[in-house]
């Protein structure tokens, strides 16, 4: 398993070498693989949902809320990540236009495709005690009969792999501009001016991935979202800041009704969060301290690299790099 795990991550990363036009067709290819078959486990399992009923047994009290913070934390590293195509703005086109569409279509699609298979798969259960990883693939057998089974497997495994391969793509520019900021050397904002690609940046993500590949897939996710969540909260103070700051700023996203909305908009995933960690540690804390103590390094490593490698300049300058906007190279102005 974990030779292939390593197989997985260069291949993405070699897609994302190629361009980020090639990411997103064959993402889209990934999600029209993994929704088919589970639109036939819908459709063969229609008079399941015509007379759904909720399974009579539950879990006990104790058992609920430590696997409630495990689900939750699953179901947050599922959802999270639709802010992060802002770090690939410059290689989109219209992005005003296309990250709305975008959204307007992926949201309601991705929570039907939760809610309805599994409704599917549910109804006449005794409980969702028994639920387990390859449920589905073991419904879709039932159901609809071993080729279906089989293409649900597949399906998710698709699902890993288009996740990953879109996680590489925004995680990769990361390293890019924090060398163009001068907190990391200086080599890694290079661009690869075939593909308009930061070439270096991409390599040092997928061998840092590759190390972590032994933590295993929970570790991993309590330590991603619990990062994420963190990194979440900067980007809504300054949001926050911003709007005080600047109450009529024009960009290319405006969030309308008043500042009730917009603390509404930075508050409400930040308690989700704490109220996820919260039922996470009734059941396992180890994780979490860890991603804790982590987190608490941040600042000496921040201050050690803004000192060695000089951090931003104080006076305003300009630089360009080419970056590939739908299959062209453009100069990205800073």
């Amino acid at each position: 398993q974990v030779v292939l795990a390593i197989m997985l991550v260069w291949l993405c990363g070699l897609l994302n070498a190629i361009g980020v036009r090639l990411v997103g067709y064959t993402s889209t290819l990934w999600t029209a693989g993994l929704a088919a078959p589970f639109v036939v486990l819908v459709a063969f399992g229609l008079p399941r949902l015509i007379h759904w009923q909720l399974p009579p047994k539950g879990l006990d009290h104790h058992e609920l809320i430590g696997r409630l913070g495990g689900a939750l934390t699953v179901v947050i590293w599922n959802f999270c990540g639709w802010e992060n195509l802002s770090v690939v703005a410059a290689e989109i086109e219209n992005p005003q236009h296309n990250y709305l569409r975008a959204v307007a279509i992926a949201v309601p699609a991705v929570a039907l495709s939760y809610i309805l298979p599994l409704a599917v798969c549910l109804q006449g259960a005794a409980g969702g005690a028994g639920w387990h990883t390859g449920s589905f693939a073991e419904q879709g057998v039932q159901i609809g009969g071993r080729l279906l089974g089989t293409a649900i497997a597949m399906g998710g495994a698709l699902s890993s792999f288009a996740i990953f391969e879109a996680a590489i793509l925004w995680v990769s520019r990361l390293p890019f501009v924090l060398a163009r900021e001068n907190y990391l050397p200086a080599s890694l904002a290079a661009v690869w001016r075939g593909r308009g690609v930061p070439g270096r940046s991409l390599v040092l993500c997928c061998a840092v991935f590759t190390l972590l590949i032994p933590l295993g897939f929970i570790t991993l996710v309590v330590f991603d979202v619990f990062f994420y969540m963190l990194a979440l909260a900067l980007e809504m103070a300054a949001l926050i800041r911003l709007r005080r700051l600047y109450p009529r700023r024009d960009g290319l996203f405006m969030i309308g009704g008043g500042r009730a909305a917009v603390y509404l908009v930075a508050l409400a995933p930040l308690f989700t969060w704490c109220a996820t960690f919260g039922l996470a540690v009734s059941r396992r804390a180890d994780d979490l301290i860890i991603a804790s103590m982590l987190a608490l390094s941040t600042w000496p490593v921040y201050g050690v690299l803004r000192r060695y490698y000089g951090g931003p300049p104080k006076f305003q300058w300009h630089n360009t790099e080419g970056l590939a906007v739908a299959g062209r190279i453009v100069d990205v102005e800073e």
